[in-house]
């Protein structure tokens, strides 16, 4: 696995921190005691307006403790009115997206002749309202305005909260210099597996549109998620098991069990606050 990697250009300090990270879970979970006895602690989800919460607030007592936060009442989310899937159809129909259309992990011809890699196929916007309309499971993920549809950026609003971002500040520019604010659509039923961001960043969510069920893990109690690392494709995040499956299996997954978590269901007008480097799934 590390000859591999080598060849396929991953340098050795990378490696070796895939290695070590890796040592921290086995190590973690060999010296828990009792793991399927032991239920995690409460780990509370503050609901806060915006009327009442002060942008020093928000980053002393949430972003720098890494606590989520559900907050309501934040005005100029997008401007002149909320984004629906028919205003973006009718104002934007004509812009080109890669949407995510199958769990498909290989680069081939979609059936309907359009290109598609990885399970995503380019559409328009107006395509993609069309087949949600019809029912299709399809899901236009992190979409990033600024480099997709940068004309669409000039409607949106970020919260003050979120407008520090250190990552918009860097001279030289990086993977995310302008990723952000980015644009997620999804037909009922679609989900994102158990993951974390990458750079283990801070982020927020605001919900336009429909209602979104999130599930989020503690930062720190990651290891209880069965984490694993492929040697044949490293990478500093891990993968996780499906969380169905660890909820339906507690004797083979004891310790998902001591992972503190919030669920909650995001609905127009709300807008989360997800800790860097916490576990979850939408």
């Amino acid at each position: 696995g590390v000859a591999k990697a080598i060849r396929m250009g991953i340098g050795a300090e990378y490696l070796a921190e895939v290695h070590r990270r890796r040592r921290i879970v086995s190590m973690r979970v060999a010296q828990a005691a009792d793991p399927g006895n032991a239920p995690g602690e409460i780990w509370d989800l503050d609901q806060r307006d915006a009327s009442e919460l002060s942008v020093a607030e928000c980053r002393r007592e949430y972003v720098a403790k890494y606590r989520p936060l559900l907050l309501t009442g934040v005005d100029g989310l997008t401007r002149p009115s909320r984004f629906t899937l028919d205003s973006l159809a009718d104002t934007w129909g004509t812009k080109c997206v890669a949407v995510h259309v199958s769990g498909s992990q290989t680069a081939a011809l979609s059936a309907g002749g359009g290109l598609c890699a990885d399970g995503v196929e380019v559409m328009t916007i107006a395509q993609l309202a069309e087949r949600m309309r019809a029912g299709e499971a399809i899901y236009l993920y992190d979409c990033a305005l600024p480099l997709k549809i940068p004309a669409l950026t000039e409607h949106v609003g970020v919260p003050v909260y979120f407008a520090h971002d250190w990552l918009h500040r860097t001279r030289a520019l990086h993977a995310f210099s302008r990723s952000w604010p980015s644009l997620f659509v999804g037909s009922p039923g679609t989900r994102s597996s158990l993951h974390i961001d990458q750079w283990k960043g801070h982020f927020w969510m605001a919900q336009l549109d429909g209602e979104k069920r999130w599930t989020i893990f503690h930062p720190d109690d990651a290891w209880c998620l069965y984490p694993r690392w492929d040697d044949d494709s490293p990478r500093l995040d891990p993968v996780f098991p499906d969380l169905d499956a660890m909820e339906a299996d507690p004797l083979r997954f004891p310790l998902l069990r001591r992972a503190r978590r919030v669920d909650l269901t995001l609905r127009p007008g709300d807008v989360l606050l997800v800790p860097g480097g916490a576990p979850h799934r939408v």
